[in-house]
């Protein structure tokens, strides 16, 4: 709900509690690991917006995404694949450093959109159409950043 309203540090915050409450021992390991990985989209898509300062702590937070995204157990989770991808494609485009590297996270969105199921498809089209709006506006920031210096 938090996250639809646009409220991402309250859907990060009430995401973590609720992995951190006693009864979610109870969910199944899938149930969790798709929670888990709400709430690191939602921390991606929040430190596209509001770029964390401190290069240490944008690291860590870096870091700590990067462990969500590359457990096995997200790949086998039928019907994640294709939203995997788009938010590696995002992280990607969030931590980018070059236009190179904003590019290859708008490769993965684009692939993400392709390998989506048929019951998928519109919300892997909307999330592509949004990412790729973000990946675009920050490869053509970063290319005049580039051409400045």
């Amino acid at each position: 709900m938090f996250y639809v309203i646009g409220d991402l540090d309250r859907a990060i915050d009430w995401a973590s509690e609720l992995l951190m409450e006693p009864k979610v021992s109870l969910f199944s390991e899938e149930r969790k690991n798709r929670m888990d990985f709400n709430r690191t989209a939602f921390m991606i898509e929040r430190e596209y917006h509001a770029p964390t300062v401190n290069e240490a702590v944008r690291l860590k937070l870096k870091t700590d995404i990067l462990e969500v995204l590359n457990r096995p157990a997200l790949r086998d989770i039928d019907g994640l694949q294709s939203s995997l991808l788009d938010t590696e494609g995002l992280m990607k485009i969030t931590f980018a450093g070059s236009t190179d590297e904003v590019r290859e996270g708008i490769e993965d969105c684009v692939t993400a959109r392709t390998i989506a199921s048929s019951e998928e498809r519109y919300y892997a089209d909307a999330y592509a159409d949004l990412n790729l709006r973000l990946g675009w506006r920050r490869y053509f920031a970063l290319e005049a950043r580039q051409g400045a210096a």
